[in-house]
């Protein structure tokens, strides 16, 4: 069976507030629900059960990941000041631990890292958009192979 790895951006929160703890405490936006409703719903009728939904602390990334699984797992290593060697040791041990799908919801510029870890293209700093996912399957020895990458507005149609 093959392992599967989604990377997920928190959706649209607004603007970022002055000060650590007020941009901490933002909530999604009314777009940003239903970006992660959108794109929430997109991955569960694609990805193989069971789920293991790991999220920032921050409320933007948890409610993000509420939209795919009501109680996300909490990891502190993903919050928004993070580093990009904690996001990964977070997947690392998320791997070895569960053989279950791993999601995990974060924060640019971390999760676009991530992403070009698992592409084994370095710590380039991939663009990842607000509720935006990249979806990879193992290739075994440790390799991975991008299945796709999903921007919202391919999730839901946008009004023109």
């Amino acid at each position: 069976m093959s392992r599967h790895v989604v990377i997920w951006r928190h959706a649209d929160a607004g603007d970022p507030a002055p000060g650590r703890d007020a941009d901490f405490a933002r909530p999604l936006s009314p777009a940003g629900r239903a970006q992660a409703a959108g794109v929430g719903r997109w991955l569960a009728s694609r990805l193989p059960a069971p789920l293991r939904v790991l999220s920032s602390p921050a409320p933007r990334a948890r409610q993000t990941a509420a939209a795919l699984a009501p109680d996300p797992v909490i990891e502190r290593l993903l919050e928004p000041d993070s580093s990009l060697d904690a996001y990964g040791r977070v997947l690392e041990q998320a791997l070895v631990q569960s053989r279950d799908t791993i999601v995990l919801v974060g924060h640019q510029p971390f999760v676009g890292g991530l992403a070009g870890r698992l592409l084994g293209v370095g710590d380039i700093g991939l663009a990842v958009a607000k509720a935006g996912c990249w979806c990879f399957r193992s290739r075994g020895g440790g390799t991975w192979r991008l299945d796709v990458v999903m921007h919202p507005d391919f999730v839901e149609p946008i009004d023109r």
